[in-house]
This record gives structure tokens, sequence and C-alpha cells, in this order.
């Protein structure tokens, strides 16, 4: 019963409040540290060498607390020991200005006794200190709201200088600088000590840990991707199972992104600390670079899976969007009968992957003294996990690795092409089952290649470290420097920065650092941290905020035209100013002093009303804030006050209040509050207990640990980090208030508790008020700017990757690296701005409404979220395809497609747009929003057609056609040609004549498999956007037409007239020659011209009584995505155009057999046009 019950507390336990090993070391050691500085304010002899703030100590060892790995407290304490000592510096700069107001009397007379004798030498003295104090607040919010991390920098430099401001002015500056040096830097000592000999947590020992961690994840993945996707006929026999599979395998995505994002924090980490091993951490470096390469590759898999089970389940009630998708026009069948062709091929080089990551993986472990217990085997792909690694394994085995997993590769290429093309012509062209198969391939393909570059990787890493063990540990270790690698990494350690943030990519700041509360944590990558914050967390504070020049270098209106003269146009051009000479004389020489003063005041204007207004506007707001809180510090007559209440107490409280948005001040505000009154509340339950009846300070001591253990849990484990930080401050704050004897101020345990609560009872209004009143930045509209800005990176993504718009020359279609890199910018950007997005959304919750609730709102902007992220993820993809396997099909047929590409890329970026500006400016949504789907249509039946015209014949010549061995097989093939299942099982049993030029063929292939994938995520970017219209006029709402002409339902009844009943339509006003002459041109303006610009969205289809087509004309009016409703449009547009010939019953014999017969129900179309088509569609 007693075990039972333990169990029960132990599963609630960790439910609600969960803990490892690591977190609970780390919890012992904060406890111990934070103890340990307030014992030393307890000790007489030790407390007189503190100086005049004592409480300082127990202060500094919250914030600069040993709960975290070595590297980033040394880190964190680069920073705080920047802030001090500037701060210091500042202080008494200001002090020894005001003290010379005083005049000679300074340290003689008391401030009172000025007050009294020197009431105006005393005045402009406390307004020296005023000036100094509102450049240091106005620098203190400028530099958070700069960068937000540097609060551990600019919060001690506000702490030491509004504290020594509020001390006497007769105190002399030694006295002062040893009060604001001495607890702070042996408060850091002690953390660094404590980092050391108590529980050792190291961040160089911990990188080869998270990059095996990081490779498990993957490895997982990877395995799992590649037995769902070929095991399809096995799950679809349990459907339940199926979707417990296919739910599992979408939380790789976020898990492999937090896996590796933690591995690139500890790396960065590691540049500041010192290590003694085989191997220095930044040799790890290779393996961390292709992770990304490996993420989006997993990502690529995990998708066309997806896509897999929306075609086989065909169950829309399971799938996140409404929209209807291309893929569940598959045919079902034959999609099955193919995945059993590949299924073997595939999971023999899924296995060979699976064994050889996991060698890699083995010996990476090795290399970096990680636990064997850490590496997992795969759980897809049973093999014995016996692969032994060590010193004495020979040094080639890699080697032959490599070989065997590219021969494997080479082999599967090879096969699976084959066993493509036994399937017959109609497989190589485009069609629903390619696009879906093609996708998973390619990425297939890349993450074999890329799993091939890590293990060269490992190969090289494990030879360096077999090779020095061999030396013995005294010569084969080394002592390493890690800030010493480069200038930059040296630059980095002295200024407190991370390796990354002094990269060239503008958006590297952004999207790889942390927000401010995780960097006061230092607990990046805990488990329990990560785990509590998907679940229960509350929004974090601090949010990494955009930089607004990254808007201008990122989405500025720019040309297709190239790189190089995109910065050109960037460069500022000067006009010459000619002299009598001739020669060329700058401008700025000839100016005046004033004239240049001017220019300089007229430049700082425009950048604080531009790029740099929010750092100017938060600048101005703690000036204001924290300037109404401390008045009566700098008046005469009300400095004596506000140091009896306990004065800076109130600054304190309001300064950490104030947040950059309104739903961060609240919500702040809220736990600074909580957090006050609990820690006060404790503190006087310590005091009563130990101080009360008997002097007891080590019970009170003791209970203090039992009130620090749960802050600290807080303060480490959960977001709530500005709640538990003050909570366990203010414990020690209160206490030592009230023990300490004071000379000037003496006060007990409720007294105290009530200056404490008093405290922040005035700074928390303030700070409101403050947020409120002067210039307001409101977290909804900071989402609305992330999610506009999100829609220009994606348009600015879909110019790079449709290239060759502007012209059809082939030398304007190349996705080069320059284009790649930046692609690969805007894509980071996007991911930064979508992780911002998620953190206001949650911050708008805390917010002051008064449009009602906020609930719905939130639901929609969560899909619009989610929406955007797998976007980005298709984008990603297509650019990974396009960058590996090039995308030469589109250079062959760009001369045929120019127009239909250029229209659909426009309808699809008009919408982007219109999305963009929607939520950038709460306006609804236009009317006539183009359809993107109905041109990718029609660009797909148009590129089926090229294909027939310009590959048929070369395809037939290079063998990618299966011929017949004897005349017999010639008749058998047109007697099975009608069907498409009897075609497939007829096309495995004839023999394939390979050609001789197989570079040729594996080019062709290689091309045509690329372009399927590209289209296959473009179908679903496109699907996407679709789902995003609908949320947004949930939103912004939209802009219809109600009455006349232009109103959706008369038009859709003019447009069903127009297609059903053409022939007495046309009657009523066109002779029958002239309509013969209208058919006739219809016929040769079918194709697109470049003047054509509505007709990307027309949509062809036979009429049920005659075989004719409508003319262009008619075609623009009647079939525009703008003229009829969105259900009416869809309905139409999965109607097949055959050619005329085709629609004879004497023609239909000759018809591609890859024409499926769709029939769509009459429930599907609106009322007017039930029982009106019939369907063919071209798959």
């Amino acid at each position: 019963m007693d075990s039972n019950f333990i169990k029960s507390v132990r599963k609630l336990q960790q439910k609600y409040y969960p803990c490892d090993r690591m977190l609970l070391k780390r919890l012992i050691k904060c406890c111990v540290h934070s103890t340990l500085c307030y014992i030393c304010c307890l000790f007489p002899p030790l407390r007189d060498r503190l100086g005049l703030e004592p409480s300082f100590l127990p202060l500094i060892s919250v914030i600069i607390h040993p709960g975290r790995r070595l590297s980033a407290t040394v880190q964190h304490t680069i920073k705080c020991g920047f802030g001090l000592l500037s701060g210091l510096c500042w202080a008494l700069l200001g002090r020894e200005i005001a003290q010379r107001c005083l005049g000679h009397t300074w340290n003689i007379l008391s401030e009172a006794e000025h007050r009294e004798l020197h009431y105006a030498r005393y005045q402009a003295a406390l307004a020296i200190l005023v000036v100094f104090e509102c450049i240091m607040l106005f620098y203190h919010g400028w530099m958070r709201s700069v960068e937000h991390t540097n609060f551990a920098m600019v919060f001690p430099f506000f702490l030491v200088v509004h504290f020594a401001f509020s001390e006497s002015l007769k105190e002399n500056a030694r006295e002062i600088a040893l009060s604001y040096t001495a607890p702070f830097f042996l408060g850091i000592a002690f953390a660094l000590v404590w980092n050391i000999i108590l529980f050792p947590d190291l961040g160089t020992t911990y990188l080869g840990t998270s990059v095996i961690n990081s490779l498990n994840n993957i490895h997982d993945a990877v395995d799992d991707s590649v037995k769902f996707f070929t095991s399809a006929n096995h799950f679809t026999k349990d459907s339940s199972f199926y979707l417990e599979n296919y739910k599992s395998l979408l939380k790789y995505k976020n898990s492999v992104q937090s896996k590796i994002s933690v591995t690139n924090l500890v790396y960065n980490e590691c540049a500041f600390e010192i290590s003694y091993s085989y191997m220095a951490p930044h040799s790890v470096k290779p393996i961390i670079d292709q992770f990304r390469n490996l993420s989006l590759c997993v990502n690529g898999l995990i998708n066309a899976c997806q896509l897999e089970f929306f075609a086989i389940d065909n169950d829309n009630s399971k799938d996140f969007i409404q929209t209807r998708r291309e893929v569940i026009f598959v045919d079902h069948d034959r999609l099955l009968k193919i995945l059993d062709i590949l299924e073997p091929c595939v999971n023999d080089l899924g296995s060979k992957l699976s064994h050889a990551l996991y060698q890699a993986k083995i010996a990476l472990a090795f290399s970096y003294d990680v636990s064997q217990k850490d590496v997992k085997a795969s759980n897809s792909f049973p093999f014995a996990g016996d692969v032994a690694i060590g010193k004495n394994q020979n040094a080639n085995h890699f080697d032959e690795v490599t070989e065997s997993i590219e021969l494997a590769l080479k082999v599967f290429d090879k096969t699976f092409k084959n066993e493509l093309a036994g399937l017959g012509y109609d497989m190589l062209t485009p069609s629903d089952e390619m696009f879906l198969l093609s996708s998973f391939l390619m990425n297939f393909k890349q993450c074999a290649r890329t799993i091939i570059s890590v293990v060269k990787e490992t190969n090289v890493l494990y030879t360096k470290r077999v090779e020095r063990e061999s030396k013995g540990w005294i010569r084969g270790k080394k002592l390493w420097f890690n800030f010493m690698g480069s200038f930059k990494q040296f630059v980095t350690f002295v200024l407190g920065g991370s390796p990354h943030r002094s990269g060239k990519t503008p958006t590297s700041r952004a999207t790889h650092s942390v927000t401010e509360s995780q960097a006061l944590q230092g607990n990046v990558g805990n488990n329990v941290t990560l785990e509590y914050e998907g679940s229960r967390g509350g929004p974090n504070e601090g949010i990494a905020q955009r930089p607004k020049f990254e808007e201008e270098q990122l989405l500025g209106q720019s040309e297709d035209m190239g790189i190089e003269k995109i910065e050109s146009l960037k460069r500022k051009e000067t006009l010459p100013v000619t002299s009598k000479t001739g020669s060329e004389v700058n401008a700025d020489e000839t100016l005046t002093l004033n004239e240049k003063i001017l220019h300089a005041i007229e430049f700082f204007s425009f950048q604080c009303r531009t790029s740099w207004r929010p750092h100017f506007i938060f600048g101005f707001q703690v000036t204001v804030c924290l300037t109404i809180v401390s008045v009566p510090m700098f008046l005469p007559e009300g400095r004596a006050w506000y140091g009896h209440m306990h004065g800076p107490w109130m600054a304190f409280v309001a300064i950490l209040c104030m947040e950059p948005n309104v739903g961060g001040t609240f919500w702040v505000s809220f736990l600074r509050s909580f957090g006050v009154v609990a820690g006060s509340a404790w503190a006087y339950l310590c005091y009563v207990a130990g101080y009360h009846k008997s002097n007891d300070p080590y019970l009170c001591t003791v209970l203090t640990v039992f009130g620090a253990f749960p802050g600290f849990y807080y303060f480490i484990a959960t977001p709530y980090v500005k709640g538990a930080i003050i909570y366990i401050i203010t414990i020690y704050i209160v206490l030592l208030a009230t023990i300490i004897p004071s000379k000037t101020l003496k006060s007990g345990i409720l007294q105290n508790f009530a200056k404490r609560c008093f405290a922040v009872a005035t700074g928390a209004p303030v700070a409101l008020v403050t947020q409120l009143v002067f210039f307001p930045i409101q977290a909804r509209d900071c989402l609305n700017e992330e999610l506009s800005f999100v829609c220009g990176c994606l348009s600015q993504m879909i110019l790079l990757l449709e290239t060759g718009l502007e012209s059809d020359s082939l030398s304007s279609m190349n996705f080069t690296s320059e284009k790649y890199h930046r692609f690969t910018t805007l894509s980071s950007a996007a991911k930064a701005a979508l992780r911002r997005a998620t953190e206001y959304k949650g911050l708008t919750r805390q917010e002051p409404r008064i449009k009602g609730e906020y609930i719905n709102i939130e639901q929609a902007q969560t899909d619009i979220i989610l929406l955007m992220k797998e976007i980005v993820e298709r984008l990603d993809n297509i650019g990974n395809v396009t960058i590996h396997f090039g995308s030469d099909m589109l250079k062959d047929v760009n001369k045929d497609l120019h127009a239909y590409r250029r229209q659909g890329v426009a309808s699809l970026l008009s919408v982007i747009r219109a999305l963009g500006e929607s939520y950038l400016n709460k306006t609804p949504l236009p009317p006539f929003l183009p359809s993107a789907r109905i041109c990718h249509r029609r660009f797909v039946n148009r590129i089926k057609e090229v294909m027939d015209q310009n590959y048929g014949h070369v395809i037939q010549r290079m063998g990618l056609v299966e011929t017949p061995n004897d005349s017999d097989s010639d008749n058998e093939s047109d007697s099975k040609e009608d069907s498409n299942d009897d075609m497939l099982m007829f096309a495995r049993k004839r023999k394939l004549v390979i050609s001789d030029n197989t570079r040729s063929k594996e080019v062709l292939r290689d091309t045509l498999l690329s372009w399927n994938a590209r289209n296959a995520n473009f179908e679903e970017v496109i699907e996407y956007v679709e789902e995003l219209v609908v949320f947004t006029k949930k939103l912004v709402g939209s802009t219809d037409f109600q009455y006349g002409f232009l109103s959706r339902p008369l038009n859709a009844e003019w447009a069903a007239q127009a297609v059903t009943d053409f022939d007495d339509y046309a009657q009523n006003g066109t002779s029958p020659s002239k309509l013969q002459a209208a058919l006739s041109q219809s016929s040769k303006n079918e194709r697109i011209n470049d003047n054509d610009v509505d007709s990307s969205v027309l949509i062809r289809m036979p009429t049920i009584q005659k075989s004719t087509t409508l003319d262009m004309k008619t075609k623009k009016r009647a079939y525009s995505i703008g003229s009829i409703d969105t259900h009416t449009a869809e309905a139409l547009a999965h109607i097949h155009d055959p050619i005329p010939s085709a629609l004879d019953s004497t023609s239909n014999k000759s018809t591609s057999p890859s024409l499926q017969e769709t029939t769509i129900k009459a429930t599907e179309l609106p009322p007017i046009l039930k029982n009106v088509f019939v369907n063919k569609r071209n798959d």
C-alpha cells in the first residue's frame, strides 16, 4: 500500500512538477550558493567589509546563479561585470560633479544641514544627479530594446547608478566604490566556484551529448519516415494504427529542430570555457553544419509521408485544413502497387543508412567521451546493436562504410528508375502519383548524400581521437582556449556576445538568440524546461525583437537582376563638385561646423522616426516611468522621506515591470506583484520563527532554504522567470533590512513587509500607465507586423525560386548559390518572425480589450501561424531540391511555359501581398483575388502537352519506354492500353531496352523527378495560401460585391448558363457565320500570349451538347475566378479540357492511358451546376 502511494505521488509530481537528476543538482547548487551569500551578510566581520549595501550579495547570487553550465555562467559574468564597472564609473562621475556644487563642505555637513544652510547649492547638486539619472535610464531602455539579452548588462548598470545616487552625498568615492563592487564580485566569484566544485556542469562536456541527442532524433525521424512511406499497404489494414504512426511522425518536426537549436547554443557557449580533452570543442563544427541539411531532408520526408496519408486515408476530418487537397485525386490502387514495387529497394537503402548512422554515432560518442548508453539504435530497421567502436578499431572501417553506402545509393538510383521505366511512359509524365513519389525519393536521395557526408566527417574526427589517445593522456590531451581560435571568437569572449551575432547575415541575431528569460535562466536545452514550456508555460517575457533595418535589407524592392547589381544600386550615389581646376571635391568638406551639426541632428531625428523608433520609444518610456517614481529622491524636501520608505525599491520594481509592449508589461507586472507579496510573506514567516521570541538565526536560515528551493524551481524550469527571481530576492532583502542594524533607518519586519508591498503597489501601476499613455506599443500590433513581414519573406522566397520570370532567357533561370544564400536568409528570418509572433500572441491575451473576447481571434491567429510555418517548410524543401538537383526541365520548356509560369506566380504573389497588407493595415481583403490553384493546374496541363511534343520521341529513342520482344506484344499492348491496371501489370512483364547514352538518361530522369518534387510542394503552398485567405477573412473580413452584375451569385448563374447552354446564348446576338469564325479564331489562340492578362485563370471544358470551345474573350469573362464563387471555381477547375479530337467517340482510343474518369458528385456542386458536367480529369 505504501509503495503504491509513493508511486502515485511520484507520478503526480512528474506530471505537474517534472524534475530530472540534472535539474535537481542545479537546484541544490543554487540554494547552497544563495544561502552562503545570505550567511555572509549575517556574519558581522565579513559584513563590515561589504560596504553600505551588503544585501546586494544575495541579490547578485540570484542573478548570477550556478544553476547552469559553466560556459553560460561565464558569459553572464562578463556582461554583468561590464555593466557593474561602467555603472560605477557613471555614478562616481555624477556624484563628483554634484559634490562640487555643494562646495568644500560636501563632506562636513549632512544633507539636512545643506538643505537648511545652502538650499540653492543642494538643489543644483540634485539637479545634476537628475541629468545623469535620465541619461542612464534612457540608455537602459535603448539597450534592452536593441538586444534583449543586454538585460544582464544594463540591469546591474541601473542598480549601481540608482542606489549610489540614493546614498548621502557626504559619502566619499572610496566608500561608494567598495559598497557597489565588493558584494557583487564576491557573489559572482562564489557562483563560479560552486559551478566548478559542486556537481560540475561544463558546456564542453555537454556538447558531445547534445550532438548525439540530435543525431538520435534525426536517426529515428529518417527511419520512421522511410518505414511509414513504404508500409502504407500494411498500415491501411489497421486505420487506428496508421493514424497513431502518422501523429508520432509529425512530432519529429519540432523535436528535431529543437535538438539542433540546443546543439548550436551549446556550441556557442563553449567559446567561454577552457577545456582539457583529446578533442577541441570546435572540431565538431563540420558535423553541426550538416544538421541544417539533415533537418531539411527530414522535413521533406515527413511532408511526403503526410501527403501519402491524405492520399490513402482520404478523410478530410483528419486534416488540419479544410481546403481540398490535390493529392486526394490520386489513384489509390495504382499508388499502392508502385509502393509495393519500390518497397524492397527503398528499405534496403534505408537499412544501410540506418546502420551507417548508428556506427557514426558510436564513433562520435567515443571521440567526445559520451556514454555509449546515450547512443540509441534503430527501432524501425532491426539489426544487432553490437557495433563496438574503440581505439582498437580498424582505421579504414569508415572508408569501407562510406564506399558501401555510395555503392548502395548508386544501385538504389538505378533500380528504382528502372522500376519506374517498367511502369510505362505515363509514369514519367506529371501526375499526382508521380508528384508524391518524387517528393519522397528526391528527399531520400539527398538525405542519403548528407548522411554520407556525416560519416566522412566522423571518420576524420575518429581518426584524430585514436591517434591522440595512442600517445597517452599526458601527451594526447591538450588545454583548449576556445576563445583564442580566431579574432572573432576573442572579441566575442571579451564583449560577452555569441559568435553568430557577429556574422554578416542581418537576421542571425534575431534567428538564433534566446529570449530574455532564457538568458536569465541559462538553462537552454534542459528537457524539463522544454517540456514545461511546451505544455503549461505562459508567454515568455523579453521577446527577441526584429531589427527594423532587417525589413529594408530583406524585403526591399528589387528586380531579378543578380546580387551584384542589387548591391550596387543600394550604394549611395554622390555628384562630384567641379572646382576651377576640374578636380572632384567632396561636398561634405565645404560644410561649416554648424551645418554639420544640423545634418547630424537631422540624421538622428530621421533615424529615431524610422529604424530607431522602437528603441527611442522604449528608452523614453523607461525614462518617464522611473523619473515619476524617483521624483522625491531628487527633491530637497522629499529626499529624506524617500530614503525612509526604501524608495529605491519602488524604482527597482518599476524598471523590472517595464517591457517594450503593453501585453508584456501587464503580464510581467502581475508576475512581479505576486512574487513580491509571496516573498515578503515568506520573509515574515522566517523572521517570526527565528527572531520573534528567541534570537535563532539558524532556524531562520533553514526556513529561507525551504522558501528559496521552489523559487529556484520556477526560476530555472518554468517560463515564470521574472516572478520567481523577484520572489527569491524579496525574501533576502526584507529579512536583511530588518536584521542588519542601520545608522539612519530602523524598521521592524511588518514595516518592511508593508514598504516592500508599497513599492510594488507604486512601481507596477506607474509602469502600466506609462506604457499605456506614452507611445503605447501593443502586442497585437507587433503580432500583425510579424505576420506581414512573413508574407513579405514568402513573396521574396517564391520569386527567388521561380527564376527567369522577367525574361525568357535561359541565363536568368539559374538558381545560383548567391540566390540560395539569400533564400536561406529569408527562410531564417521568416522562422524567427513566426517564433516572435507566437510569443506576441501569448502576450496579446494579457492586454485589455474593448471589442469582446480574444479566444476566437487567438484561435484564428494560431492557425495562421501554423499555416505559415508549413508554407516555409515547403519552400525550404523546394529550395533544397532545386539547389542539389537543378531545374533544367524548366529551361527546356521555358519558351512554351513562360507566360503560364508568370501568371501562376503573379496570382500567388498577389494573394500573399493582399494578406500581408490586410494584417498590417487591418483592412478587409479585396474582391477578385486571383486563383493560383487554377493557374497552376493549367500550367501542369500545358507542360504535359509540351512533354508529349518535345520529349516523346527523345524518350522513345533513349530507351526510357519499354519495347516488346515480338510482334505479338504489339497487339497485346493495343488491347491492354485502355486500362491503367492492365498496363501496369503488362509493363512489368516486358523487357527494357536501355540506351547506351546512360548519362543523358540519368539527367532527364533526375530533372523530371526534381520538377515533380518541386511541384508537389508548390501545390501544397497554394493550398495553404488558400486556407490562409479563409482564416484572414475571419480576422479582417472581405469586401465583396453584394448587388449588380459583379456580385458572385448572379455572375455564377451567368457563367453556368454560358457553359451549359452556349448555343442558345450565342444565337441571341451572334450569327452562325460569326460564331464559326469566333470558334476557329479560338482554336488558333489556344495558347497563352504575354498580353493575355487574365487568361491564366481560364478553365477549358467540353460542353454537354457540342464539342466546341468558347472564344478567348468569352472565356475571360465567363471563367474569371473573381467572377464566380470559390466553390464553383473549384468545381470547374477539376474538369479536363481534352483536345477537340478527343471529344469524338472515335478518337477516344487515342487518348493517353493516364486519363482517369472522375465524376463530381451532385452534392459537391452548387445547386445551379448540378447534373450538368461530365467531368474528365487529366492527372
